[in-house]
C-alpha cells in the first residue's frame, strides 16, 4: 500500500468496491505504544493534511502472483484511542470517482449525443478525472437535465436509462462497456471456499410508451425482444416467471428520445436487466483474478458431480 507515491505499512485493509458506485477503503494502522511513536504524537495538522491524498492497494497472489490495484483518494482521517492503549490511525476514502461528487447542481443539454454530454460533464464538473468514454447509444438526445444532482448522479442516471455501463473497474472509469470478456474459470473447493447459488422470480410483461411532440406521434416498446445469450438457469427462471406473472403493465418512459426505434431499444434493456438479476452467486475466495466488472465461469469439481457448469457471471461487488 503507498500513499501519495510512498510505501506505508498498515494493519489492516478493508475495500468495498460495488458495481455502478464509488469504492470505499479505510486503512487501518496500529501505532507502537513507544513514546514518540503512539497515536497521538502524530501532528494532528499533518495528520489533516493527509486527505486530498492519492491511494494505491496493491493485492498480489503469494503463488500466482495474479494482481489487482485499487486507486483512490483519502477524504478523511480518523485518530483513535481507547483505555489508555497506543491508539489506531485511520485513513479513509474512495476510489477516483468521487471526484465527479462537486455538488449538486442544475443544467441542461440539448440536441447532443450520450458522449457528447459526458464529456461534458466530467470537463465541467470532473475535478480533473479521466473517463474513458464510449457509448452504445449514438443517436441525438433532444433535451436532458440534470436533476439537483452531482456529476456522478447525473452519469449514473443516464446510463441506467440508456442501457450503458458506468463502473470504476479500480483504476479506471468506463461510460459504456469496455468488452473484457476474459472469462477467468473459478473452481469451487480450489479457487473458492465458500458458494451460494441464488435464483428467484420476477414480473417481465410491461409495456413503455412516450410522446413526439415535434410530430405528434405516440410511440410505445414492450418485452417483446429476445434476450439473447441466456444460460440454461436463467430461461428455467424467466419460465417461471413469466408463467406466475402473467399480467401487462404500462408505464410512460422516463428516457428521452428523439426516434421511435429508440424506445424499443430501452425497453430491450429494461428486460435484460430483469433477466440478468433471476439467477446469482455469492462467495468467497483467496484469487486475485476476481476484478469488478469481469466475467468469470464457475465450476464443481469432477468428484463431486458430473454437471460441473454453474454458470457465467458478472462481477458486480468485492468485499476485501
Amino acid at each position: 500500500m503507498s500513499i501519495d507515491g510512498e510505501n506505508r505499512n498498515y494493519t489492516r485493509i478493508s475495500l468495498v468496491q460495488k458495481f455502478g458506485q464509488h469504492h470505499y477503503f479505510d486503512i487501518e494502522v496500529l501505532c507502537s505504544p513507544l513514546v514518540k511513536e503512539n497515536v497521538w504524537h502524530h501532528e494532528r495538522e499533518e495528520m489533516i493534511a493527509m486527505q486530498g491524498k492519492t491511494v494505491v492497494i496493491r493485492m498480489k497472489h503469494e503463488f500466482s502472483g495474479d494482481e489487482s490495484i485499487f486507486k483512490g483518494i483519502i477524504t478523511s482521517i480518523g485518530m483513535d484511542g481507547d483505555k489508555g492503549v497506543s491508539g489506531t490511525l485511520h485513513y479513509r476514502g474512495y476510489s477516483t470517482t468521487i471526484l465527479l461528487e462537486s455538488g449538486r447542481t442544475m443544467d441542461s443539454f440539448t440536441d447532443a449525443t450520450l458522449g457528447e454530454i459526458v464529456s461534458e460533464v466530467v470537463e465541467k464538473y470532473g475535478n480533473g478525472i479521466s473517463i474513458v468514454n464510449n457509448p452504445a447509444f449514438k443517436s441525438r438526445i433532444p433535451y436532458v437535465q440534470m436533476q439537483e444532482e452531482s456529476a456522478y448522479e447525473f452519469l449514473r442516471r443516464l446510463a441506467w436509462q440508456y442501457g450503458e455501463w458506468f463502473y470504476y473497474n479500480g483504476q479506471v472509469l468506463y461510460f459504456g462497456n469496455p468488452y473484457k470478456e476474459k472469462d477467468e474459470n473459478l473452481v469451487y473447493d480450489i479457487d473458492m471456499d465458500s458458494m451460494h447459488f441464488s435464483s428467484c422470480v420476477a414480473p417481465f410483461h410491461f409495456s413503455r410508451h412516450d410522446y413526439l411532440s415535434d410530430s405528434h406521434m405516440d410511440m410505445f416498446g414492450d418485452d417483446s425482444e429476445t434476450v439473447r445469450g441466456i444460460n440454461t438457469y436463467l430461461a428455467n427462471a424467466m419460465k417461471t416467471s413469466e408463467g406466475m406473472y402473467r399480467s401487462q403493465t404500462t408505464m410512460y418512459s422516463h428516457t428521452a428520445t428523439g426516434h421511435p426505434l429508440d424506445i424499443e431499444h430501452f425497453t430491450a434493456v429494461e428486460k435484460g436487466r430483469k433477466v440478468a438479476s433471476l439467477v446469482w452467486m455469492t462467495g468467497n475466495t483467496k484469487t486475485c483474478r476476481v476484478r469488478i466488472g469481469e466475467p468469470v465461469v464457475v465450476q464443481i469439481p469432477p468428484n463431486m458431480c458430473k454437471r460441473r457448469d454453474m454458470g457465467r457471471y458478472r462481477i458486480v461487488e468485492i468485499n476485501t
